[in-house]
């Protein structure tokens, strides 16, 4: 059955079911070794933080803040992903053509660090590069110390302004405490995506996603719910997923947007 509740009522809800630690093991095949790096990571992060000011967050807000946060859409990237298409060797989606997910405004990695310590391919076995797009030469400094501390990630960093990237240069774009949506970043994110790829975007209060929604003039609704897995409708405009973020209690939506081959608005 799906929850019924409004999001703001859904934020307001006590969320028992928010305060245990995600199930790696349904996130991942590889869960003990992705604890394992995830340990790791932030090990890492909590030693440059301090300098860099990679992250807003207490030594304990930082995995249900940040890592949890970005986990929590994991089962989205998956689906994602795999509707893109399985490999086949013998068409542009064989081995030697990876998916390719770029992260703007990567930052301290999240979310394309952490996910591609989770999803190095996509659930029909097609390889995925994730891109870390990032301007700052200091935070790409520890991108580059990540990479090499986790050498099985899939990761390309990237230094350099989204603006400055090549047209149609991905399949999947994403970010995560990034720019609002408004007319000109949703065009200029628009622009680096292929014709059939998805921008997913992290999100808080569908509120303040209502309001982005109106000012690009577009649709946005819910799609799914977080107290059960759903397939995703990628026929709707903008679609809002709620989050699950373990030890989180705040509103937290990932939002959707599929390029058709002939939106003339992209």
């Amino acid at each position: 059955m799906s929850d019924t509740r409004s999001p703001g009522e859904r934020e307001k809800a006590p969320h028992k079911e928010r305060q245990k630690k995600p199930d790696l093991a349904g996130l991942s095949p590889e869960a003990p070794k992705l604890k394992e790096d995830l340990d790791r990571y932030v090990r890492e992060l909590k030693l440059w933080n301090p300098r860099l000011g990679l992250i807003e967050a207490r030594d304990e807000e930082i995995f249900p803040k940040h890592i949890w946060d970005c986990l929590a859409a994991l089962p989205v990237f998956r689906q994602v992903t795999a509707a893109a298409g399985p490999v086949d060797p013998a068409g542009p989606g064989g081995p030697g053509d990876p998916l390719r997910i770029a992260d703007l405004g990567s930052g301290a990695g999240l979310p394309g660090l952490v996910l591609s310590l989770a999803l190095p391919t996509s659930p029909g076995g097609r390889p995925i590069r994730w891109v870390l797009v990032e301007k700052s030469g200091r935070r790409v400094n520890f991108l580059r110390n990540c990479a090499a501390l986790f050498p099985q990630a899939p990761v390309d960093i990237l230094p350099s302004s989204f603006e400055a990237l090549p047209t149609e240069s991905f399949d999947i774009l994403t970010n995560r405490a990034f720019q609002p949506l408004t007319p000109q970043t949703f065009s200029d994110q628009v622009r680096l995506v292929k014709p059939g790829g998805w921008i997913l975007w992290y999100k808080a209060k569908y509120e303040s996603l209502v309001q982005e929604a109106q000012a690009l003039g577009r649709n946005i609704r819910v799609i799914g719910s977080y107290t059960e897995a759903q397939e995703l409708d990628f026929s709707v405009d903008l679609g809002a997923w709620p989050l699950q973020v373990p030890g989180l209690q705040a509103e937290r939506h990932l939002v959707l947007w599929k390029k058709s081959s002939g939106d003339a608005r992209g």
